[in-house]
């Protein structure tokens, strides 16, 4: 898996070049137990980087220019109500950066709000459910 060191950064959001760019590091395990699976993802204005080891890439980049940055970075309101549910034992983290943002994500199923957060970079990390 390439590092920060390997491949540059995308420019400054002021700078025109970096809208519609991610360069993203992705980790996923199925278990707490179990090893990682790292892929990586790098969208360009003009199409998939050629870095990019996610399934579906195509879809994984239009999820990630939909959602923006700010869905990476957002940080969970204390107040907000989720179901209390659980959708399995899964976790994830993505790092890197969205239009020259860097963004940090912690994904998990623990509940209703987390499952919400997993489905909607399901392209990505694939389907949340107990497995």
């Amino acid at each position: 898996m390439p590092t920060d060191s390997q491949k540059p950064t995308p420019s400054l959001p002021s700078d025109p070049d970096a809208v519609g760019t991610a360069m993203l590091a992705i980790s996923i395990k199925p278990t707490p137990d179990s090893q990682p699976t790292e892929y990586f993802l790098e969208c360009t204005p003009d199409g998939i980087g050629e870095t990019t080891t996610v399934p579906n890439p195509e879809a994984a980049c239009a999820a990630v220019k939909r959602l923006g940055a700010a869905f990476f970075n957002a940080q969970p309101d204390p107040n907000q109500m989720c179901t209390q549910q659980y959708g399995g034992p899964q976790t994830a983290t993505v790092k890197g950066t969205v239009d020259g943002h860097r963004v940090y994500a912690s994904f998990s199923a623990t509940d209703g709000c987390e499952i919400a957060r997993w489905n909607a970079l399901e392209t990505v990390l694939g389907a949340a459910g107990a497995r």
